[in-house]
């Protein structure tokens, strides 16, 4: 395994299937260690669906106050600097990052990302299946699910558990985590 496994991972919350963003967990790994971390509430400026708000539990008066997107950028982008981005199901991640992005007119992060999810099914093809929180149950890793900043945490030790059981490092498992 490589001496080093820096990498940033993000989880978001959204208020609806349209990637408006309530909700961003960013966790600094570094060094294979939990060195920062950040979240915060985000007001998407839209309405709520309330199949959304069952899952996550944040609705309009939770974010009322709290900064709009592109208030938040400049810290996410200065968090993540040069480094990979992890996240369980980047898709999902990285749609409502790009879709806020369009949405509030401002540019779209160059990321290069890594999922999680893929690298579970690679690395525990026997699990009954690859959601974080039976991931996480399967390396010992408690967390609260839907909390943006605990999910990217989980998803950040899904991908170390990882690399200590297979023996490859963040460049191998960059491969092996994208399609």
């Amino acid at each position: 395994m490589a001496d080093t496994a820096d990498f940033v991972a993000i989880d978001v919350e959204t208020a609806n299937r349209w990637g408006a963003i309530c909700s961003v967990g960013v966790a600094v790994f570094k060094d294979g260690a939990l060195v920062d971390q950040w979240g915060s509430l985000v007001d998407p400026g839209v309405e709520f669906d309330d199949n959304f708000v069952e899952i996550h539990g944040i609705d309009e008066a939770s974010v009322n106050g709290f900064p709009k997107f592109t208030e938040i950028m400049e810290k996410i982008e200065h968090l993540i600097g040069d480094r990979i981005v992890v996240a369980h199901n980047s898709r999902f991640d990285r749609k409502a990052m790009e879709q806020e992005a369009k949405r509030w007119k401002t540019h779209v992060l160059d990321i290069l990302w890594l999922d999680t999810l893929n690298v579970s099914r690679r690395t525990w093809p026997d699990l009954p299946n690859h959601r974080l929180t039976t991931v996480c149950d399967h390396i010992g890793y408690n967390f609260e699910q839907h909390d943006a900043l605990d999910d990217a945490k989980a998803a950040g030790h899904v991908l170390l558990e990882a690399m200590k059981e297979t023996g490859k490092d963040l460049d191998e498992m960059t491969k092996l985590g994208n399609d």
